[in-house]
């Protein structure tokens, strides 16, 4: 997952579409480079993956905050706890990540509304859950300018249907489900790790909390 957020970070900020047109017509001409230090990626969801993620674009020089639900979790980055603090996180965000689970809570909690509190020229990168974001609401605000572009990975229904307007957009890159896809060995070994201890009475790794919902 922090693999896939930084390559769409990156291929955003470095503007990489553009090199690889100057490349297809053989073109030589440089563009400029902002400093990282100088752009906020904001995280909503500071979880396992969350903070695993933060700490990766952290160490690029990007400035980095967080949304979580409770101020529980203790991790390096500035926090925005809690529904009352949403619109000050989105307010500082020129990236924004979505990682957070679904739940009654965040069920197109990403809507138009809250949207457009974002920084004009936002990239936003959903590799959480389709249902979070309301897909139609981004797909104006990025086609009036207000958000730069994004990158998603997870949709409302899938496989993603042809008809679909984000493919084949120029400023939205659609990915297959694929951000954290799994390799079979260590997803093998957790479940036979946990077929033991579930067998030997021991409480279980990355157990669903079915009152959280994830």
């Amino acid at each position: 997952m922090s693999q896939y957020v930084v390559m769409q970070i990156l291929r955003h900020f470095r503007d990489l579409r553009t090199l690889e047109r100057q490349h297809a017509s053989a073109k030589w001409s440089r563009l400029p480079v902002a400093s990282a230090s100088q752009s906020t990626v904001g995280i909503m969801g500071l979880g396992q993956t969350g903070v695993v993620v933060a700490q990766a674009v952290a160490a690029l020089g990007f400035r980095v905050i967080g949304w979580t639900r409770t101020a529980s979790r203790n991790v390096s980055v500035e926090r925005f706890v809690g529904q009352q603090n949403l619109v000050a996180f989105l307010e500082e965000c020129d990236f924004l990540v979505c990682l957070l689970p679904l739940t009654d809570e965040t069920r197109h909690l990403l809507n138009r509304h809250m949207l457009s509190r974002l920084h004009k020229g936002c990239y936003v990168i959903n590799v959480a859950r389709g249902g979070i974001l309301v897909e139609q609401d981004l797909l104006e605000l990025v086609e009036n300018g207000h958000i730069s572009g994004a990158a998603l990975d997870v949709f409302a229904a899938e496989p993603l249907g042809p008809d679909i307007p984000f493919w084949g957009h120029m400023k939205i890159l659609v990915t297959p489900h694929i951000a954290a896809q799994p390799s079979t060995e260590p997803v093998v070994d957790q479940f036979i790790d946990n077929l033991q201890w579930m067998r030997n009475g021991t409480p279980l790794v990355n157990e669903v909390d079915r009152t959280l919902g994830y």
